[in-house]
């Protein structure tokens, strides 16, 4: 197996992990155990994980037709979105009696991460594909950088007056995207994905040796204590919930991206390949839907089946969502 086969399935192995952390904090936030918030915070992560590997992507291709890489983006982006919206609306409004006619026009331009938009229904978590469009907007002028090769010093002051205006909105200010996501926490995300888009292939290289592997342990484990110690002295601080708790997990994203990849570029079973292409092709669509299935099941079912009932029909479907806007999608292109 040459080595670009195993560095793409590295990369889907990863957004197939990230997918899971996030579908696993949407199902265990409606579930009590013991130190719920923690792993709650663990698996939300998986949303910045995903935003460095785009990044990544983006930062190994070149782009010479921005308007038909636009027109691309967004009908790869909203067409899921939007098939799902029409059935999202209609489930509101039979389940829970909810429409807005306001709502609609919202997620047709992709506004919901900005503007409020309540279905009552699954898709308070499409805020995050309003994020995603403002990284692809911004990708333009990332490319112009690149290809300016400008001074590395500007770099390390960009990144160093990101954290001072981070640290100073996180405690200035709650304005930001809906779900709780202040500018503090999307400045750090839309970092994430310029992280990823220039300096992806140093942090994820040809060759990830053991040195690098050793190292990235033994910074997550000292980042992992000081979250276990800020949180049980400030947990409901902002220094804690807006500040620590971020750079800690970026730590851990680190890490478990570097262990995932290590992993991936040892994978040699035709079989394994298949089943990690197969749930990264449609790991978009669970996205979408995912909320709109546990919402339908949780308090109607027991935990073990509303857990397992989530996780079977929302790969069902996701892959029908697939299926659906694949067929869209070769329209589109004749």
């Amino acid at each position: 197996m040459n080595f670009v086969k195993k560095r793409n399935i590295s990369i889907q192995l990863i957004r197939v992990m990230a997918m899971t952390m996030i579908l696993c904090d949407h199902i265990l936030m409606h579930v009590s155990f013991s130190m719920k918030s923690i792993v709650i915070q663990i698996t939300n992560s998986g949303v910045l994980i995903f935003l460095f590997i785009s990044g990544y992507l983006y930062g190994n291709k070149h782009v010479n037709k921005w308007m038909e890489w636009f027109k691309n983006r967004v009908i790869r982006i909203c067409i899921p979105m939007w098939i799902f919206m029409v059935i999202d609306f209609i489930v509101s409004a039979v389940v829970w009696n909810v429409f807005n006619l306001k709502n609609v026009f919202i997620y047709i331009f992709n506004l919901q991460g900005i503007l409020a938009a309540d279905t009552r229904g699954g898709a308070g978590q499409l805020w995050f594909l309003t994020l995603i469009m403002i990284c692809y907007i911004i990708t333009p002028l990332l490319q112009w950088i690149r290809e300016k090769n400008l001074n590395k010093n500007i770099g390390i002051l960009t990144v160093l007056f990101a954290m001072v205006a981070q640290i100073f909105l996180a405690y200035f200010t709650d304005v930001g995207m809906v779900a709780g996501h202040t500018l503090s926490w999307c400045i750090i995300a839309i970092g994430v994905y310029v992280v990823g888009y220039f300096i992806g292939n140093k942090i994820l290289p040809e060759c990830i040796e053991n040195k690098r592997i050793v190292i990235t342990t033994v910074l997550t484990v000292a980042a992992s204590v000081m979250v276990i110690i800020f949180n049980s002295k400030f947990d409901g601080q902002i220094i804690y919930d807006r500040i620590i708790i971020y750079y800690g997990l970026l730590v851990m994203d680190l890490w478990l991206c570097t262990i995932v990849y290590w992993l991936g570029k040892h994978i040699k079973s035709d079989r394994a390949i298949k089943i990690i292409t197969h749930f990264d092709t449609i790991s978009y669509e669970v996205y979408i839907v995912h909320v709109l299935i546990l919402f339908l099941l949780m308090e109607r079912f027991s935990v073990p089946v509303y857990i397992v009932g989530t996780l079977i029909f929302s790969y069902i479907a996701a892959w029908f969502l697939h299926g659906i806007s694949k067929v869209i999608y070769d329209f589109s292109h004749l």
